[in-house]
């Protein structure tokens, strides 16, 4: 699973902003164009406004497909999420959602310390902020010898610790 939203670098005055913007955005499109060519049943698509409209109409997600509800059971149906930092370099809440729904996780670098949460482990890491090419690959590992299953349950049993609200309580 891989549905997103494209931030439109106009919207910020800072430079960096918006380059990393422009990262972010290429990213995410190139990332759902290439899962959707090699994992046809894959759920991956943009979330439709207007500056996606623009950016991205052919992987634009019907709206029926946004509702929290249509979301979660999307999220129940897959096994393997796919992640990419969030806005200012933050690891972004789609990560959490993998991890409280125990699935596997393959994402960009984390710039960072997230306690006790180590790659192989808990993710996969592509090489680079621009390394959707090699989400494929990943995929296919995860997938192999069902590895995607004890890495979902080591993210399960991770977010129980550290992110249940039961532990800020």
């Amino acid at each position: 699973i891989f549905q997103t939203r494209l931030w439109n670098p106009d919207s910020n005055e800072d430079a960096a902003e918006k380059e990393r913007r422009n990262l972010q955005n290429e990213f995410r499109m190139n990332a759902c164009r290439l899962i959707r060519k090699h994992f046809p049943s894959a759920s991956v698509g943009i979330y439709p406004e207007k500056f996606s409209e623009k950016m991205a109409p052919d992987l634009l997600l019907d709206l029926k497909q946004t509702t929290k509800q249509a979301y979660f059971n999307a999220l129940r149906k897959s096994d393997i999420g796919i992640a990419d930092e969030g806005l200012k370099d933050t690891p972004g809440w789609k990560v959490s959602e993998y991890l409280m729904f125990g699935k596997a996780l393959i994402s960009t670098p984390f710039h960072v310390v997230i306690e006790n949460f180590k790659q192989q482990k808990n993710y996969l890491e592509l090489s680079g902020r621009s390394s959707f090419t090699e989400l494929p690959d990943q995929i296919e590992y995860l997938l192999a010898d069902n590895k995607y299953l004890q890495m979902g349950q080591q993210n399960l049993l991770w977010s129980n610790e550290y992110l249940h609200p039961m532990n800020y309580l």
